[in-house]
């Protein structure tokens, strides 16, 4: 994802590093009257010829921004600074791109009148990722695509004042979210599928519409513009205090510790760069599990025993505690309680490989159900196990994200199969199952499995293999 950063700063675009104090945990960009600067764990890039731009929004695959000048919506390319105008009006703002499909949404007004967010003449439209197709979705101000692309969220003004509103694009149905009492909006995706994070004049919330689960303001700061790094460790937001300092704030949501970055100007909006888009092939899942390796190996050649496994544990937490490690591949891990599993995931990564793991009990497979990030290729292999129960298996049901890997499982029976068909992962990798009767091939694709990996089948019933050809789609099969 981030070759064009890397490039822009060898091809010598003026920057300076950032001092540890001032590292950030995930890469995020911020934008203030000098331009666009994008910032890593060591490294501050402006991106050429940004000045100006108002308004941003992170391109999914991460080497670009939407961004908006006057009545222009432009992409403008990290590394070199190129701008290609997508689309024009009189006034554009607050772009923000679809997480699936890759669909910009906008504020624009239709002609150079009055500009305030509450004037009727602020409508809210989207275009397709080049720029065409534009839709006209109705009055509004800061649009945010939801998780399913299915609505979008907005602010608008009615005889009560500003106010949050859900727009069904199948229907084109608005309903009202939130407090009447509120008065002002912004609004963001959360980290949950659905749920959203939002802010009124001087709160931050984040949870269900209408129903927040969490407040990151204390009430005496205006807090807004809010954005949730990758793996939902840290939350970027401006911030206006009571004695008029305002600017980017950085907070860890565990501890609650919060931090001003340091900058030269004043910024109004930043922003966590997104994490890589999901795969949409089969093979893909098959890249992505191997590009593991690339991970944090954090074992040695030889088995650990009980006393090594635990110290290496506790330099995994500590070594981690500060920093989002996108991928942790961890061979020679035989066991995992409850415990160990839960620091496991608070390390944040996205993708979790323990290939050698050879028991899953129930407590441990729960909390590896509770696995909770916003990378959406989040997956998870456990290519150890050689059987499962079928009850732990079930526990696994919640785990949310694109793929987990039992591709040591052999055989696989009825419960298996039933357990595994409520799985709400989109892919199941079973290369190791080797035969697989109509009954088990019948309830494991039962449920809503996008993709399942059999390609290590030997043999097959007549049956089975005229249903696995029907759900062809669905099944990766080997050619022999």
């Amino acid at each position: 994802m981030w070759r064009a950063y890397r490039c822009a700063v060898l091809l010598g675009v003026c920057g300076s590093p950032a001092s540890a104090q001032d590292a950030v945990p995930a890469p995020l960009a911020i934008l203030g009257p000098q331009g666009l600067l994008v910032c890593s764990a060591a490294e501050r890039t402006r991106v050429p010829g940004s000045a100006g731009l108002e308004t941003f929004a992170w391109d999914r695959g991460g080497g670009a921004i939407l961004a908006t000048q006057g009545g222009e919506l432009l992409r403008v390319e990290l590394a070199s600074g190129h701008r290609r105008v997508l689309f024009r009006h009189a006034q554009i703002r607050f772009p923000d791109v679809a997480p699936r499909t890759g669909r910009i949404a906008f504020a624009y007004v239709a002609d150079r009148g009055s500009q305030r967010a509450g004037d009727a003449r602020w409508r809210i439209a989207y275009v397709q990722p080049d720029g065409s197709g534009f839709v006209d979705a109705g009055p509004g101000y800061d649009p945010c695509w939801s998780h399913d692309e299915q609505e979008l969220w907005l602010e608008d003004f009615d005889e009560h004042g500003a106010a949050l509103y859900a727009l069904s694009l199948a229907t084109g149905e608005r309903r009202r979210l939130g407090d009447d009492a509120i008065p002002r909006h912004t609004v963001g995706r959360g980290i949950e599928p659905g749920a959203m994070i939002w802010s009124s004049q001087r709160h931050l919330h984040a949870g269900e519409p209408g129903s927040p689960q969490a407040c990151y303001s204390s009430g005496r700061d205006y807090d807004r513009f809010a954005s949730f790094s990758p793996a939902a460790r840290h939350l970027l937001f401006f911030r206006e205090d009571e004695r008029g300092r305002a600017g980017i704030v950085l907070r860890e949501l565990a501890s609650g510790e919060e931090r001003w970055l340091e900058l030269d100007e004043r910024a109004d909006l930043a922003a966590f760069a997104p994490a890589p888009p999901p795969p949409r092939l089969l093979e893909d899942f098959r890249a992505l599990s191997r590009s593991v390796a690339v991970g944090r190996d954090l074992a040695e050649s030889a088995r650990l025993d009980a006393a090594r496994y635990a110290a290496r544990l506790r330099v995994l937490r500590d070594d981690l505690a500060h920093a989002e490690a996108p991928a942790l591949l961890l061979p020679g891990i035989l066991t995992l309680d409850a415990l160990e599993a839960r620091r496991l995931l608070a390390s944040g990564a996205a993708q979790l490989v323990l290939p050698d793991l050879a028991i899953l009990e129930g407590p441990t497979a729960r909390e590896l159900a509770r696995w909770a990030t916003n990378a959406e290729q989040a997956f998870l292999a456990l290519d150890g196990l050689r059987d499962a129960d079928p009850q732990v298996l079930c526990e696994l049901v919640p785990l949310r994200g694109w793929g987990l890997s039992l591709g040591g499982l052999e055989r696989l029976n009825l419960a298996q199969a039933e357990a595994l068909a409520l799985l709400r992962v989109a892919w199941l990798d079973l290369r190791g199952v080797r035969e697989l009767a109509e009954p088990v091939a019948r309830a494991l694709l039962s449920g809503s499995l996008k993709f399942v990996d059999l390609r290590g089948l030997e043999r097959l019933e007549d049956g089975a293999r005229e249903f696995l050809e029907v759900e062809s789609v669905r099944v990766l099969l080997s050619r022999r």
